[in-house]
């Protein structure tokens, strides 16, 4: 299977010299890539910057949350490409199959237990999320499918957003010190519609994968961009992406020194890395991540064992279908773990959900090691799909976390560079 989806050939120095930014236009796709890369912008580094304006006071909350909005005008992007004949490449992978019958199952399920839930006080909240998740993930596929693979639109993609990161950040920092701990400049969500620090750190992660892996790899610049991300979400106070950013760094680091041609730049790689935790050792025992020191103490984590507990019970009680929309009106509310989607989505949605994570993950790591890490999209999308994993077993219920679908897409993305280049090295 590996070798039927990931196997990536050689290119000739015509087909690497070939302009991706001009492939793209020529199949009819660029205006996927360019809407694909005008919502990355508006999703991610727009709504840090959007969020840290509400909390530095330049102004209100005008545009509610913006990223629900900002999905919305994506899935529809989406839809319309589909409608258009641009939106879907062919042949149609294994990995397709599994990511449109995920998404149907759960549009199914989701109308299916809406006739239950008819009339009741906790409809309409179940039904927005119900909606909300499915054209978020519609958004966030479409986004990793499309996203540019033209070298001087994704440098332009990541400058932009590390400059509005560093311009908050920085901003941040100047007017208050080095703040550390919880929502560091994005100091509360008492005003209506802005995001609490998990929303920044959630961008924040978004936009550091982008920068460090979609156009450069093999580098101690995407090294750089890791850790200067993860000393951002360690003042943020966002604790589950901070850790995510060190198992990236730890996966990066071993990338590196296990291929000859990069050993010694990974050497370094890991002086660096070694040299920026002991200069932030002091720093981190002050921040909420140091709690995993001592998580008997942390009230956070016992409440997630208890939701985490509740699941089970719901699952014990309902193997096969779940209870939907049950952390509405349980105070214990959801598992922030992939538990939610068997609670969710019934037994069958759970393994479709574990199905295609696992596939693509494998999909990713398969490309990755065919091509020997010389090809950025599969490093993109095996660094995406690591997120999403740890995530989903550690902190992120399904039904708001990004990262399944924007990995899935990334994946797909991935096998049609591999195709396009696949189909040069023949023409």
């Amino acid at each position: 299977m590996a070798s039927q989806h990931a196997t990536r050939p050689m290119m000739t120095p015509a087909a690497s010299k070939s302009s991706p930014c001009r492939s793209r236009a020529a199949n009819g796709a660029s205006i996927s890539t360019k809407l694909v890369s005008a919502s990355f912008l508006l999703l991610f580094p727009g709504f840090l910057a959007y969020h840290y304006g509400i909390s530095a006071g330049w102004w209100g909350a005008t545009l509610g949350g913006l990223f629900g909005g900002g999905a919305v005008l994506t899935a529809l992007s989406a839809c319309s490409s589909l409608l258009l004949g641009g939106g879907m490449r062919k042949p149609l992978t294994a990995l397709h199959l599994m990511v449109l019958g995920t998404l149907f199952y759960m549009i199914a399920w989701s109308l299916i237990n809406w006739l239950g839930i008819r009339h009741s006080p906790f409809e309409a909240p179940i039904m927005v999320e119900a909606i909300g998740t499915v054209l978020i993930w519609i958004a966030m596929l479409y986004i990793g499918a499309y996203l540019t693979n033209c070298p001087a639109a994704l440098r332009r993609l990541s400058t932009v957003g590390i400059a509005l990161v560093l311009l908050c950040f920085g901003h941040a920092f100047y007017t208050g010190g080095f703040p550390i701990g919880p929502f560091l400049a994005f100091r509360s969500a008492e005003e209506a519609g802005q995001a609490t620090y998990q929303g920044i750190g959630r961008s924040l992660l978004a936009i550091g994968l982008v920068a460090a892996f979609a156009r450069q790899h093999g580098s101690t610049s995407a090294l750089l961009i890791l850790l200067g991300t993860g000393l951002l979400m360690l003042s943020l106070g966002s604790r589950a992406h901070f850790f995510v950013i060190g198992v990236l760094v730890l996966v990066h680091l071993v990338v590196l020194v296990s291929i000859r041609r990069t050993r010694v730049m990974g050497l370094s790689g890991l002086l660096v890395a070694a040299s920026a935790v002991a200069s932030v050792a002091s720093i981190f025992l002050e921040t909420r991540a140091a709690e995993i020191l001592d998580l008997g103490s942390s009230a956070s984590w016992e409440l997630r064992g208890l939701a985490s507990s509740r699941a089970l019970e719901v699952i014990a009680e309902q193997p096969f279908t779940g209870l939907y929309g049950y952390h509405f009106w349980d105070s214990v509310g959801y598992a922030h773990n992939v538990l939610s989607a068997w609670t969710q989505y019934g037994l069958l949605g759970f393994v479709a959900f574990i199905a295609t994570s696992v596939y693509a993950l494998y999909i990713a790591l398969a490309g990755f090691l065919a091509s020997n890490g010389r090809e950025p999209a599969w490093y993109l999308a095996l660094h995406a799909n690591l997120v999403s994993t740890v995530l989903a077993i550690a902190s992120e219920p399904v039904m708001i976390s990004v990262f399944p679908a924007l990995a899935w897409g990334l994946t797909l993305r991935a096998q049609s560079v591999h195709r396009a280049a696949f189909a040069a090295t023949r023409s």
